[in-house]
């Protein structure tokens, strides 16, 4: 079961950083906006506040030569499912865990150098969504992380929706769905809510009860008839019923304010 996560005795966060274009042959100042996500593993650094950055041409280098190096060493350890690499274990199955944990630990460590040095990057998101697809809960957890410090796009949605929604673990939906916060406008509202009703027709039964718990932060106008059917064609006494009728409840309650 996966556990709440702790990176050196820091709580885990994300921030999401608007960066206009900037001219690597000098150095400019560049615009940037941060805002806090309504996470409990997030918090933002007490070093950033609203305001300019100075950044270097030294410092973009550094950044770009750290994002090739991790990129380096995530696919040599991704190529050990492949190969037999220097891992100790006694069956294939202890060796596949061996390998899962040595990439979360360095997509984790990647994540800590792109929040330390403020990286926007697509290579950042293709690299998380790489990582998403593979079968292990660690792993994806830690690619989740990752993907969150990054802005919203599809691309990324699709990789959440289809390799962490529609995975098997309940542990990684309340993770999600705190990434899918920063998705809740129209751009995004269909396939998300598209997304949740497929779960609850085909998804595990832990997943739809951890979903139902949750869905609370996505019910609208517009989608509190479509749940609740779903509800309504929900065994009575189940959990996934109470979970949803309590979201919805939720909903009602604050819409009547």
């Amino acid at each position: 079961m996966l556990k709440k996560m702790t990176i050196a005795g820091v709580s885990l966060f994300s921030i999401i950083v608007g960066v206009n274009f900037y001219n690597t042959s000098e150095d400019k100042v560049v615009s940037t906006d941060f805002f806090d996500r309504k996470n409990p593993y997030s918090r933002k650094p007490a070093s950033i506040g609203k305001g300019e950055v100075l950044v270097k041409k030294e410092e973009i280098n550094k950044k770009v030569v750290g994002i090739e190096n991790r990129i380096e060493k995530l696919a040599t350890l991704k190529g050990c499912y492949t190969k037999k690499c220097e891992f100790s274990s006694v069956d294939s199955r202890e060796y596949d865990l061996s390998v899962g944990q040595s990439l979360k630990k360095e997509l984790l460590n990647f994540y800590e150098e792109v929040l330390t040095n403020e990286i926007v990057d697509e290579r950042v998101s293709s690299i998380a969504r790489d990582f998403l697809k593979i079968s292990n809960g660690h792993v994806k957890e830690a690619a989740l992380l990752l993907i969150s410090t990054q802005g919203p796009s599809q691309e990324n949605l699709d990789s959440i929706v289809n390799n962490v929604l529609e995975y098997h673990d309940a542990n990684l939906v309340g993770l999600a769905l705190m990434e899918l916060e920063k998705y809740k406008d129209d751009q995004y509202e269909v396939s998300i809510k598209e997304s949740f009703v497929n779960n609850f027709s085909t998804g595990s039964l832990m997943v739809k009860e951890a979903l139902a718990k949750g869905l609370y932060r996505f019910v609208n106008e517009d989608s509190r008839n479509v749940y609740g059917d779903i509800l309504e064609s929900l065994p009575k006494g189940s959990r996934v019923r109470r979970n949803l009728k309590a979201s919805l409840d939720r909903y009602d309650h604050r819409a009547r304010l």
